[in-house]
């Protein structure tokens, strides 16, 4: 692959803002010879992963797990779910992130393609009262800003500074979502995609801390 085939990648937005810049930088210093190519989606779409079993592409970023599937795996990091409300909210200011049932109280803005967190709400007999739905994260947040709703999403889907909206943590009170790499296990993988998901590995190692600092 060096000098030869480019290593193709499959990447959407929150992936694209917070991983990947740096994992391309440090990827370079180690392949500078091996171009990457880029596709994006919207979310972790499906298209990526059915991309990586028919060799459109080389491996993805994905929220873990994937479905069946003839592919290997690596974790990279867990992404909290938190609330994102306007500037000044009284949310922000009680003390106390909301509980799971105050939640299904509010107004919420949520992503189409992440309907898996509605699905574990739902199993546990809570259902949110959904405004607005849209897969374009600064789309969200404008929506928020605006006063139109507040989102329940995963903290890497928000830019990383805002002056006009605040980020709530809720904790323990929903499970992560997990990002990571597929790649397809049954075919020859050269030498740079195992560099490539150990950089990202390390970049990612180093996201977690900020995330668990944040």
């Amino acid at each position: 692959m060096d000098g030869g085939a480019p290593l193709r990648v499959g990447t959407y937005q929150s992936a694209g803002i917070h991983i990947l810049p740096d994992v391309l930088r440090r990827f370079r210093d180690v392949r500078p010879k091996v171009q990457v190519r880029l596709l994006e989606e919207a979310g972790d779409a499906p298209m990526l992963v059915s991309a990586v079993e028919s060799g459109e592409l080389d491996m993805t970023f994905v929220r873990l797990p994937v479905g069946p599937g003839p592919f290997e795996t690596v974790e990279l990091l867990h992404d909290p779910y938190v609330l994102v409300v306007p500037v000044g909210s009284e949310l922000a200011r009680r003390g106390r992130p909301p509980s799971l049932r105050e939640l299904s109280e509010l107004p919420l803005i949520c992503f189409r393609t992440y309907g898996w967190i509605e699905t574990y709400l739902h199993g546990r007999g809570i259902e949110l009262a959904v405004v607005f739905r849209s897969d374009d994260n600064m789309t969200v947040q404008a929506m928020v800003a605006a006063g139109v709703g507040i989102a329940l999403v995963p903290r890497l889907s928000m830019l990383p500074t805002s002056e006009e909206v605040t980020l709530i943590d809720l904790g323990a009170r929903l499970p992560p979502l997990v990002r990571g790499l597929i790649w397809h296990k049954d075919r020859f993988q050269a030498p740079a995609v195992a560099d490539f998901v150990q950089v990202s590995t390390e970049v990612c190692a180093t996201l977690q801390q900020r995330l668990a600092a944040a």
